[in-house]
Parts: C-alpha cells; structure tokens; sequence
C-alpha cells in the first residue's frame, strides 16, 4: 500500500518553491513529505519547519493506494530479465562448483612414470634372456665333469630352458 496525501494549494506552492517534484495527479508521497521538511528545517530551523509544513498540510486529505507491482516499479522490464538471467547463471555456476568439489583433480601428464615403466620392462625382458644363457653357459662350463664331456651341451641347454621357465 502506498500513502499519500492530496496536495491542497499552499502545499504545491511550497514543494515548487523548493523545487521537489510530484505526479501530476496531486498526490504527495510520504518521501516528497520527507525531502521538503528536510529543505525547510535547513532554511528555517526545526520549529518554524514543522509551523510552515503543518499550516500548509491543512486541509489536505490522506490518499492511501495499492502498492505497484515489481513489474510497474522498473522502469524497464528488460532490466529484471537480465538481472534474473544472471542469478540463475550464478546459482547454476555455483550449484556445479558444489556438485563437481568432492571430484579429486586429473593429475597432469607426467612423462617420468613412462619412462620408469619402460625402464622396468626392459629390465625383467633383459632378465629373461640373460637369465637362461647365463645359467646354460655355467652348467656347460661346469657340467662336463659330473654328467661327462659328451653331454656338456644337452646340460647346458637344458638348465637354460628350466631357468627361462623359472624366470617366467
């Protein structure tokens, strides 16, 4: 609701005097009220301001109507969509931030975890090759004694073949 009053004739000369606007309807609003009683008690004092304000307010009637909608209160409509746009954005924006904070980070390429698995895999690969041949060479060299000079190679391929087995 708003309140008003219906400006009588000394009223409207006071208000222009002091150059306060009002709707051509000749309804004063409270803050049109406000803004004149402040200029008189700046140019008069206190007490005299209220004197003139209440002696220019007789007579006038009080005018109470319903308040504006939000729509009629802007000046423009096309403000309150884009205002209303862009609390939406944000509270979207804002309910993803919440939503997506829990979620731990992807970390980064890093290509030092390549090149230690590829080092890894060489070396178990490299393992397995020299593992065996190792191992067949040392029952060749020292196998001729206990299983005779005649089967030092058969020994000798045969411990390979179990090593690579084991290796595996």
């Amino acid at each position: 609701m708003a309140l008003g009053i219906i400006a009588t004739t000394p009223l409207q000369e006071m208000l222009e005097e002091n150059n306060i606007k009002y709707d051509a309807s000749n309804v004063i609003s409270t803050s049109s009220l406000r803004t004149l009683h402040k200029a008189l008690v700046s140019a008069h004092g206190e007490k005299q301001a209220e004197t003139l304000l209440e002696a220019a307010l007789k007579g006038s009637k009080l005018n109470i109507t319903a308040a504006k909608t939000a729509q009629e209160q802007t000046s423009t409509p096309d403000v309150m969509s884009k205002r209303r746009e862009y609390l939406k954005k944000k509270g979207d924006e804002r309910a993803y931030s919440k939503m997506v904070s829990n979620l731990p980070t992807p970390s980064a390429y890093n290509p030092d975890d390549t090149m230690r698995s590829a080092k890894y895999i060489t070396s178990v690969a490299a393992n397995m090759i020299i593992a065996p041949i190792s191992f067949g060479v040392f029952l060749y060299s020292f196998g001729g004694g206990v299983f005779g000079e005649g089967n030092k190679v058969i020994v000798g391929v045969l411990g390979g073949v179990a090593m690579l087995f084991v290796e595996m």
